[in-house]
């Protein structure tokens, strides 16, 4: 899912599996998934992969977006057990929201000096529905074939 953020910079974020092979199949909402993080800012570019978000916490970060897309309440920032994410509601003005999505820990790129590197977005209301919905189809892709 590439994320376009202020100053050219993006972040495109995807899964590339599971930390640890799946007993018989069985997905549930604690399985960590791998992600895979592509950040490009004015002159720099960072790849990492880890295992940062776990299936139940992909499924709230789909919510959280559809809620804000839809003016719902939503808790202004949403952290995960893993520091290294994170989204934060700065600003809703009705049809676009600027979000803060931080990197931090394992996923702040390593020629970034302080703690969390973060990036400003500003998304249409549109444009975190169809965020919310391209997350839900990465995940649904991981679950092919397997109990839920």
């Amino acid at each position: 899912m590439l994320i376009q953020g202020e100053y050219n910079r993006t972040a495109e974020i995807g899964f590339r599996g599971f930390e640890e092979p799946l007993e018989a199949g069985y997905i549930d909402d604690e399985c960590w998934l791998m992600v895979e993080l592509d950040i490009h800012s004015d002159k720099q570019k960072y790849h990492r992969v880890d295992a940062a978000l776990m299936v139940g916490e992909v499924k709230k970060l789909v919510q959280w977006l559809r809620n804000a897309a839809q003016g719902l309440p939503v808790n202004r920032t949403l952290n995960f057990l893993e520091p290294c994410l994170a989204f934060t509601l700065v600003r809703d003005d009705g049809p676009v929201k600027m979000i803060r999505i931080t990197f931090a820990a394992e996923l702040k790129p390593v020629w970034y000096d302080s703690p969390a590197y973060a990036q400003l977005c500003l998304l249409t209301n549109r444009q975190l529905e169809e965020l919310a919905a391209e997350f839900e189809r990465e995940l649904g892709k991981l679950a092919v074939g397997r109990k839920e």
